[in-house]
C-alpha cells in the first residue's frame, strides 16, 4: 500500500508530533472513526517550521535517487523533509464493552501503577470500573486496547468559584496509553470523544485531579493541548528530604 495513497483517503483529521529524527502523523477518518498513526524513521533535511498548527498531508513520494519524501502544507506553505522508512497503526475509539475488555483495562491499569508515574496510583480492580463511562482506544491492526479513559457525571449540589449550583459534571477518573502509542493524538482522540458525547446530553463541565510526578507535561497535556483551565493546586515539600529540590503537588483543572 503506498503511503500517499493511504493518506489522502482518510485526510479529515490531523495530528503532528516532531521529535528528534521521527515524526507522527494521526489521520482520522470521520466516517468509521477510524484514526491511522503513521511513523515516519530517520526523518532528516527538513524544510520549513513544523511547529504550525493546520497541517495537511499532500504526498509521499520516492525521487529518482531513492529519498522518500513527505509533502505537507502547514499554513498555505509547503514542508518537505526526508525519511527512510514508515509504519502505520490504525486506532478506533469505542464506548464502554467494560465486559468484554475488563481483562485488559485491568493489565494497563497496572502498567501504570508500575511505572510509579502518579502519587498514591493503584492497580484497578473490577468494582473500580463499575458504573463508569468508558471510552478504549483499540488497536485495529491487532484488535487489542492501548488505551482508555472513564469517569462518571454528577450534578454539583453547591455552587464553587469555578462551577455555578445544579451543573452537570463529568468528572473524568483516568486517562491512560500504553507507552508504544504515547505522543500520537490517541489521548486528545479519547478526550474529543467523551466530550462530544456528554456535550450532547446537557452536561457542561469535565472536571479532573492528577496527582502525577511530571506536571510540567500534565499542564501541557490538559491545558495547551486540550484547552482545559487551572482550578487549584495542593502542594508539599519533603524537609527530610535534602536532594528534593522541587516541590511537588496535586491540582484540580475543569473545562
Amino acid at each position: 500500500m503506498e503511503l500517499n495513497k493511504y493518506e489522502l483517503l482518510n485526510r479529515s483529521y490531523s495530528f503532528v508530533s516532531f521529535d528528534n529524527s521521527s515524526l507522527t502523523i494521526a489521520v482520522k477518518n470521520l466516517e468509521d472513526k477510524t484514526v491511522n498513526v503513521i511513523t515516519l524513521d530517520n526523518v532528516k533535511n527538513v524544510i520549513g517550521d513544523v511547529n504550525i498548527t493546520n497541517k495537511m498531508i499532500t504526498k509521499c513520494e520516492t525521487d529518482d535517487n531513492g529519498n522518500k519524501i513527505l509533502d505537507l502544507i502547514i499554513d498555505n506553505q509547503s514542508l518537505k523533509m526526508e525519511y527512510t522508512n514508515y509504519s502505520i497503526c490504525s486506532i478506533k475509539v469505542f464506548e464502554n464493552y467494560i465486559a468484554l475488555y475488563e481483562d485488559e483495562l485491568i493489565e494497563m491499569s497496572g502498567e501504570w501503577e508500575k511505572e510509579f508515574s502518579t502519587f498514591g496510583y493503584l492497580k484497578n480492580e473490577a468494582k473500580d470500573l463499575e458504573n463508569q463511562r468508558l471510552i478504549i482506544a483499540m488497536d485495529c491492526n491487532t484488535g487489542k486496547p492501548v488505551g482508555y479513559l472513564y469517569g462518571h457525571k454528577y450534578k454539583t449540589i453547591n455552587a464553587s468559584a469555578t462551577i455555578p449550583k445544579n451543573s452537570c459534571v463529568f468528572e473524568l477518573e483516568e486517562i491512560f496509553v500504553k507507552k508504544d502509542y504515547r505522543c500520537k493524538g490517541i489521548g486528545t482522540l479519547m478526550f474529543n470523544a467523551i466530550e462530544e458525547k456528554i456535550k450532547k446530553e446537557g452536561i457542561s463541565y469535565i472536571t479532573l485531579t492528577t496527582a502525577t510526578k511530571d506536571y510540567k507535561k500534565i499542564f501541557h497535556f490538559y491545558v495547551e493541548e486540550l484547552g482545559m483551565t487551572f482550578w487549584h493546586a495542593r502542594l508539599f515539600k519533603d524537609l527530610n528530604n535534602e536532594e528534593n529540590k522541587w516541590l511537588h503537588f496535586i491540582f484540580r483543572i475543569y473545562w
